[in-house]
């Protein structure tokens, strides 16, 4: 990597300790961002989640490409969805993975930060700080696997849910967003608080999806409906 060529290797990789020092990393590296922002998103957190916002749409108005791969868990946290909604509209690229294995942020493919915590710890209390390597070239290739089997993130744009067996097979549609959601994982109870909708509501037309993409699994119903243009490209 020409980047590194000059680099020793304990220069490469850098620990941070304390929840604070790594939530002022994670903002330095969103805010020295020029191009791209790459960023996986699942608990645990080191501050909370709407804290970032602010810093995110900042970057995306002046510019960078911004595009997040969420894991069903982080949007099963209070507000997440709301906040995710409010991302998308100011342009953020979103969408929704499967077994997403760790969180991750990668700024202009030349610096990322990935926890060093375990999934059952609370809160992040340490990182990790890559610099241009052949590992950071690996973490890169995990956001884009984890991208290209990811599923997109779509809302319903305001338009209102149309009447109980209606469904126009657009991106933003309701149905679209129901399939989307439902293939990530997410709790019927979170996407009935998404859709604004009853429970037994999400469950009738899930079983009429279903039905009609003949898919037995909600993740099939996904890939299913992105073969036929619902989630979009």
């Amino acid at each position: 990597v020409p980047a590194a060529e000059h680099q020793q290797p304990e220069e490469l990789v850098e620990i941070v300790l304390g929840r604070r020092a790594v939530a002022q990393r994670f903002l330095q590296l969103q805010q020295a961002a020029v191009e791209e922002i790459l960023v996986v998103d699942r608990p645990p957190y080191a501050q909370d989640p709407q804290a970032q916002s602010p810093v995110e749409t900042e970057a995306l108005l002046r510019g960078v490409r911004v595009r997040g791969v969420y894991a069903s868990e982080a949007l099963d946290v209070p507000g997440a969805l709301t906040l995710a909604e409010r991302l998308v509209d100011a342009g953020e690229e979103a969408r929704i993975g499967l077994d997403v294995p760790t969180k991750l942020a990668i700024a202009d493919r030349r610096l990322a930060i990935l926890p060093l915590t375990s999934e059952q710890d609370e809160m992040v209390d340490s990182a990790l700080i890559v610099h241009a390597s052949t590992l950071l070239d690996a973490l890169v290739g995990l956001f884009d696997l984890l991208w290209r089997t990811a599923v997109p993130l779509v809302f319903a744009g305001g338009s209102g849910v149309p009447p109980e067996g209606i469904r126009t097979d657009v991106v933003g549609s309701p149905d679209a967003q129901l399939v989307a959601l439902l293939s990530a994982g997410m709790k019927d109870e979170a996407i009935a608080r998404q859709l604004g909708v009853s429970l037994r509501t999400v469950h009738r037309r899930t079983s009429r999806i279903m039905q009609e993409l003949e898919a037995r699994t909600r993740f099939q119903a996904g890939l299913l409906a992105s073969r036929r243009g619902w989630l979009g490209e």
